[in-house]
């Protein structure tokens, strides 16, 4: 007995061998009884946060949407309003400083200045405004300009005693020496009273030290006139030394420029700190920053105060 396959790819086979993989389903891995279980799940959202964003949205919306009364009852209700936000944000504003009063205060700096011997702290920018620093950086170099051209005065003046000689050089070069040793520490108050106006923001600063700037800009120029022996080594000193020794003469000459350049330099200060007076609020504001400071010193000293009081009475009296 013969037995003959069937061949299911000759044209006579009644097998397709391709029918059984048509009729099945394409094959998926099984899942696991805790897939089924518990299926992933989408990050849950902060209903709260949206709530919120969207009624603050909804609330900048409809206030830009309302219309605007134009009645006077509505004006003034605005007015009211927007009085009332400003107050606010002075309040808040006040307590801020207040604020970082406080943290000043309670952080102690350690003195930096100078560096040989540190007698205070100084940082520029630390503490000064962005927008301020460059004004105070070159009040801080103009500084050192002023202490430069009192030691050349003085020098200037050593240089017409060594040609001319006589008493009132002997004089002027004295009152040099005690310009260089007066002067030299006081014009640096001068510049801390521009530092800590910038970073105070106080208008009783400012104009203390543009008052200070105007004495400064006089006793420069009484320098650069330069009367003999008065300690200036200026203009009336260098023209009889110039008959007298040509480089001594030139001496002085560069001398009377040096005031001249501080006298401009002073000058640009002096513009720059006016304009900064106006911003911060001018006389209005001092008048106001020097009551509040009157009063904090009456709270912390109570018995000047007292003292002070019996003294007016006693002269009403008399």
């Amino acid at each position: 007995m013969s037995y003959k396959a069937d061949n299911p790819f000759e044209e006579s086979s009644s097998q397709n061998p391709f029918e059984e993989e048509e009729k099945k389903p394409p094959s998926l891995p099984a899942k696991s009884g805790s897939d089924k279980k518990n299926p992933p799940q989408t990050p849950a959202k902060d209903t709260n946060y949206y709530n919120s964003n969207n009624a603050r949205q909804e609330q900048v919306i409809s206030s830009f949407n309302a219309p605007f009364d134009t009645s006077s009852e509505g004006i003034k209700r605005k007015e009211q309003e927007l009085k009332r936000r400003e107050e606010d944000l002075a309040r808040r504003e006040k307590s801020l400083l207040d604020k970082e009063k406080q943290i000043d205060k309670a952080t102690p700096k350690n003195k930096n200045w100078p560096r040989c011997r540190p007698l205070i702290y100084h940082d520029i920018d630390g503490e000064i405004p962005r927008d301020q620093q460059k004004l105070v950086k070159a009040a801080y170099y103009i500084w050192f300009g002023t202490l430069f051209c009192y030691f050349y005065n003085a020098v200037a003046v050593l240089a017409g005693l060594i040609a001319v000689g006589g008493g009132s050089e002997i004089a002027g070069f004295i009152l040099s020496i005690i310009d260089c040793i007066f002067f030299m520490p006081l014009t640096f108050l001068i510049y801390r009273l521009l530092y800590r106006a910038t970073r105070k923001g106080k208008s009783g600063l400012y104009l203390g030290y543009m008052i200070s700037l105007w004495i400064d800009i006089i006793f420069f120029a009484w320098n650069g006139v330069g009367l003999r022996g008065w300690g200036g080594g200026g203009f009336l000193l260098m023209l009889p030394l110039f008959k007298e020794n040509v480089a001594v003469g030139v001496i002085c000459l560069v001398c009377v420029v040096f005031w001249g350049l501080l006298i401009i330099a002073h000058l640009y200060l002096f513009v720059h700190a006016r304009i900064n007076y106006r911003l911060v609020g001018g006389w209005g504001s001092a008048k106001k920053q020097a009551a509040s400071a009157a009063v904090q010193i009456a709270k912390d000293n109570p018995e000047l105060v007292k003292e002070g009081a019996k003294a007016y009475v006693a002269s009403q009296k008399v």
